[in-house]
């Protein structure tokens, strides 16, 4: 703005003539027209700048607060004020605060370039009394407070009011809640099921994230004909039957991991069955919609037997069993009648979580057991007769152990000798072989199949705190500087417990133990052992078998 002074006379008796106002012209621009200032001695007469502006800067975020993971926009407007256009603005915005990501910046007429955590774009030009907007989208990575600085300027006119070319946009940052979205998968059998026939549900339980979750529980209820819930097991965690429901602990469940419910039904009278599982969480669930699901099946009339014998199998043992240590299953084969039944075969497989078949004893017949099958030749059974096959297991993995029974027959004579319903053969080595019943005449083989198969599901949990576990084969385990739990699990082992108060379990092989410095505690377990004190004061606990303990101070069951 130009300046013109005009000077009076000092003098205050020289008098001043008024004179009158100039009449304003419609047609002056800004440049044109004065700002006179008089004072007793002068009058100056103030003029704008021909190249003066006025950038106004004001910014706002798109939401306040903000969480954790979310997009939060920053909106700066600069205004140019006048009086005249401006050229060649540069807006900066400069973000700091919680850890942050700066994902774009637009606006303006000219590029946006970001360096971290500063954006600047350029506007060519801003007409006067015009505005301009620059936008920047900012993710927050952590929760505190972010806070966006807008400052504008140019360099090619004189900015008459800098004062109003920042300003700062502070926004609160809260952490996410946390969120898990649980889905449900029920399936049962494709078709129709037979009176007596057994079958499954499977739930599958998945947490689709997007954090872990926590408190996990699935809820499997069967409603429908009449039944009865032979059998249930989880994945991870366990499971407990309270009939008509099967409730079960699945505990954590990380983002994208899932575990399946299985549930095995026996039908007991014809309709139909549905199985509707649920899951919860402790965390929440962000989408409930989807935390059910349910699966039907129709039970139909299982056909009338015609006169022959009737099989039948079950299968009991341990429920849970401790990792380095040994559970026993038995399957009862029974004839019901009313005919006899010859060459009745008998087997029993394990599946799930790996195992070794230790031994097998049978009350009737041969048996052989082949990886993690059993397969028993029982003979004749007349009705009412029966035979017991008893497998003893040793798992080597945590998990869930499933024993499952089946026997069957061929056509067998129809005139044998009475065998008392409760007689049995004395147990017999797995080898060994039971004389059978004699035949003499034809009957038909077993036609109802639905009680021919039996399941027992065995959890192995890590009861004993197992910290190094050895495989089914011959393994070399040497303990740490602390205290162990080493499971050498099957196998001809050698274990050096090494430092520390340690317990070695061992597994069914012949092993060597060594214990080291402290106090530690051997137990030998099933084979023929070798077990060796070191410093400090040492149990050796042999078990079965011929075992050698040396250098213990407390011993027990060695030679």
């Amino acid at each position: 703005m130009a300046l013109l002074a005009v000077l009076l006379p000092a003098s205050p008796a020289a008098a001043l003539t008024p004179v009158a106002a100039p009449t304003a012209d419609p047609a002056a621009t800004a440049a044109d027209s004065v700002d006179l200032a008089v004072t007793a001695d002068s009058v100056d007469v103030a003029m704008p700048a021909a190249d003066s502006v006025d950038l106004a800067v004001t910014a706002a975020d798109s939401a306040d607060p903000a969480e954790v993971g979310s997009t939060v926009t920053y909106s700066a407007v600069v205004k140019n004020n006048g009086p005249v256009f401006a050229t060649g603005v540069e807006v900066t915005v400069a973000v700091s605060g919680a850890d942050h990501v700066v994902r774009s910046a637009s606006g303006g007429t000219g590029p946006c370039f970001l360096d971290a955590s500063v954006a600047t774009c350029t506007i060519s030009s801003i007409l006067a009394g015009a505005t301009a907007k620059v936008q920047i989208m900012v993710t927050p990575q952590a929760a505190g407070t972010i806070s966006a600085r807008v400052t504008a300027a140019t360099g090619e006119q004189t900015d008459s009011t800098p004062s109003n070319n920042a300003a700062t946009e502070t926004t609160v940052v809260n952490a996410r809640p946390s969120s898990t979205d649980l889905a449900v998968t029920t399936t049962g059998p494709a078709g129709s099921v037979q009176v007596g026939a057994g079958y499954q549900y499977q739930a599958v339980v998945t947490n689709n994230g997007p954090d872990a979750a926590t408190g996990v529980k699935a809820v499997v209820t069967l409603t429908g004909a009449d039944r009865t819930i032979q059998a249930a097991a989880v994945g991870t965690g366990a499971c407990s039957i309270s009939a008509p429901r099967v409730n079960c602990e699945i505990g954590a469940l990380a983002e994208g991991a899932s575990t399946t419910v299985t549930v095995t039904v026996l039908p007991r009278a014809t309709g139909s069955i549905t199985a509707t599982a649920e899951a919860g969480v402790a965390t929440g669930d962000a989408v409930p919609g989807n935390n059910t699901a349910k699966a039907d099946t129709v039970i139909a009339a299982a056909p009338a037997p015609p006169s022959s014998a009737d099989l039948a199998v079950t299968v009991a043992g341990t429920r849970a069993v401790a990792l380095a240590g040994t559970f026993a299953v038995t399957g009862t084969v029974s004839n019901r009648g009313p005919s006899a039944a010859a060459a009745v075969t008998a087997t029993v497989a394990l599946t799930g979580a790996p195992s070794l078949i230790l031994g097998v004893t049978s009350s009737r017949g041969t048996c052989a057991a082949t990886g993690s099958t059993v397969r028993c030749e029982v003979g004749n059974l007349t009705r009412n007769a029966r035979a017991t096959i008893t497998v003893t297991v040793e798992p080597q993995a945590l998990g869930a152990i499933t024993t499952t029974a089946t026997v069957s027959a061929v056509p067998a004579t129809a005139t044998m000798p009475a065998v008392p319903a409760t007689a049995m053969m004395p147990a017999v080595p797995a080898t060994a072989t039971a004389p059978a019943d004699p035949a003499t005449a034809t009957a038909p083989a077993d036609p109802v199949t639905a009680n021919n198969t039996a399941v027992r599901n065995t959890t192995v949990d890590n009861r004993l705190g197992c910290t190094i576990v050895g495989t089914a084969g011959n393994n070399v385990l040497i303990g740490g500087p602390g205290r162990d739990v080493i499971c050498p699990l099957g196998g001809d082992d050698t274990v050096n417990a090494s430092a520390g108060n340690d317990i070695v379990h061992g597994g069914s092989g012949n092993d060597i133990v060594q214990a080291g410095t402290g106090h530690d505690t051997i137990y030998g377990g099933l084979g023929n052992d070798t077990l060796t004190g070191g410093p400090g004061f040492d149990r050796l606990d042999g078990g079965p078998g011929a075992d050698i303990c040396t250098s213990g101070e407390i011993v027990v069951s060695c030679r």
